[in-house]
């Protein structure tokens, strides 16, 4: 709910290292991963007071110093920004705008920002956070978000892939999931060959849905491989719109680690523990992403040039 003292116990505490005694020692917050780590933080609908996107996130804007760039009102200074590191450019954006209860004004002057943002960058790399599910196949990605995911493919989708975004990376479904590196036409509709196959572009974007962190998992609401023109494919369009089967594959399976220990046709799947994180590495022209569950185990890996 956006709380001060939610802020505390569920964030600080924890990766300050206040309550960690690090092998029976008192860290005393040294040895904490924010001692040691920045981190740049994403307004999603849990920050938002009674996920109200027309109220004030007091909480989550008192608890972090963040980079207001040029063109972001003050009224928004916080909420969404960009920064450099190395050779990339990174954008947070507030994907609560999306909602439709959310003032439409605002929405445009963020995307105009963003739009105007990406065309000035000069990096090799450009990647974009935000919290809710622009392609997923989870519960919030099919039928849970529909309207709110349908504005963000429709207006956001085609603003970050004619700017050369190369990586989008959400959370909100409480799954990993990870796409080709797709295009979208200028309604945001997903590029697809004569087969009805998801077109893997080397100058589209990878989105991935790194959700596993905490909270309890999610299965799937719709399956990846369901035959165009069937009686299910049809229903999942109808019901949810573009998106939901555009999950890859790594070693033949789906890569959509919900939970279950299945995947999205019910096979088994193996690591079966599910919870983890997701690390990015950029080394000159090449990104690599890595998936661990929190045992240390691989879920998923891959890598791409630039372009």
């Amino acid at each position: 709910n956006g709380l001060y003292s939610e802020f505390d116990a569920n964030f600080f505490n924890q990766l300050s290292g206040k309550n960690n005694p690090g092998g029976g020692v008192p860290s005393n917050g040294l040895n904490g991963i924010l001692a040691t780590r920045a981190f740049f933080p994403v307004l999603g609908n849990h920050e938002y007071p009674g996920q109200d996107p027309t109220v004030i996130p007091a909480a989550y804007l008192d608890s972090f110093s963040l980079p207001v760039p040029s063109g972001v009102a003050p009224v928004d200074a916080e909420r969404y920004y960009s920064f450099d590191s190395g050779n990339a450019h990174f954008v947070v954006i507030d994907s609560e705008r999306f909602l439709g209860s959310a003032p439409t004004n605002r929405l445009s002057e963020m995307l105009a920002w963003l739009d105007a943002d990406l065309a000035a960058t000069t990096k090799t790399w450009r990647v974009v956070f935000l919290h809710r599910t622009i392609f997923a196949s989870s519960s919030h990605g099919t039928y849970g978000d529909t309207a709110t995911n349908n504005r963000m493919r429709a207006q956001l989708a085609p603003i970050l892939q004619n700017r050369g975004v190369q990586l989008v990376m959400f959370g909100h479904d409480h799954a990993y999931q990870r796409s080709k590196r797709l295009r979208v036409d200028g309604g945001g509709k997903i590029v697809r060959d004569g087969s009805n196959n998801v077109v893997d572009s080397n100058t589209g974007i990878v989105y991935v849905l790194s959700g596993h962190g905490g909270a309890d998992l999610y299965g799937c609401n719709a399956d990846p491989y369901a035959l165009f023109g069937s009686t299910k494919y049809n229903n999942y369009v109808s019901l949810y719109g573009d998106g939901y089967d555009f999950v890859a594959t790594r070693n033949g399976a789906a890569v959509l680690f919900s939970a279950g220990g299945t995947d999205c046709t019910g096979l088994p799947t193996t690591p079966t523990e599910r919870y983890g994180f997701t690390q990015v590495a950029i080394t000159g022209a090449t990104l690599s992403l890595t998936t661990y569950n929190f045992n240390g185990v691989v879920m998923d890996q891959f890598s791409m040039p630039a372009n």
